[in-house]
């Protein structure tokens, strides 16, 4: 009824028919891959290569649940160099390690910091901003978890700049789904 409003992610985890399960959920419309950690299976684990394969094909982008392992952003490096046209999407950024998301973030071109995380610490968007720039840092909510206002207001109430906050609340977000093929 409303094309365009919400827009679904597959989410998935290594199994034998994962690219052609993916392969589906893009031609259903699907605009982005979300995968889990504390599925028992690492972020590259070789069962998710078709499924990383078909995203960079396509330029969707894959967002990745984060909490600062350097174990992680070692995993996040390889896999930004041998999947270059998706964008990678670190959720919980500066939930710990912030020092280790900034780096990653300013170190490998596609990789972005999203901020679903409820309980930012005060000044965590100045850091993350003054840290990668403000194209670099995609809004992050954690829906459904907490208000969304509180979410919201996190980056209203930041110390950056008005264009600044456009970009990390709507602008970051419309150019990475716009590289979609």
């Amino acid at each position: 009824a409303f094309p365009g409003r919400i827009l679904g992610y597959i989410s998935l985890w290594p199994y034998p028919d994962i690219a052609r399960e993916t392969a589906w959920c893009i031609e259903q419309g699907f605009t982005g891959i979300k995968v889990h950690n504390c599925n028992g299976f690492p972020i590259d684990h070789p069962g998710y290569d078709g499924s990383y394969t078909l995203a960079n094909e396509h330029r969707l982008p894959i967002l990745f649940h984060t909490w600062g392992a350097e174990e992680e952003f070692k995993q996040i490096r390889d896999l930004s160099s041998r999947f270059p046209e998706t964008s990678l999407l670190l959720a919980h950024a500066g939930c710990a390690n912030e020092e280790g998301y900034l780096k990653i973030a300013r170190e490998c071109h596609n990789v972005y910091l999203d901020t679903a995380f409820s309980r930012s610490p005060r000044g965590l968007f100045e850091r993350l901003v003054a840290g990668v720039g403000a194209e670099k840092v995609v809004w992050g909510s954690d829906a459904y978890f907490y208000t969304q206002s509180s979410q919201v207001g996190k980056v209203l109430g930041a110390k950056i700049s008005d264009e600044e906050k456009r970009q990390v609340l709507s602008g970051n977000a419309q150019r990475i789904l716009g590289r979609r093929r």
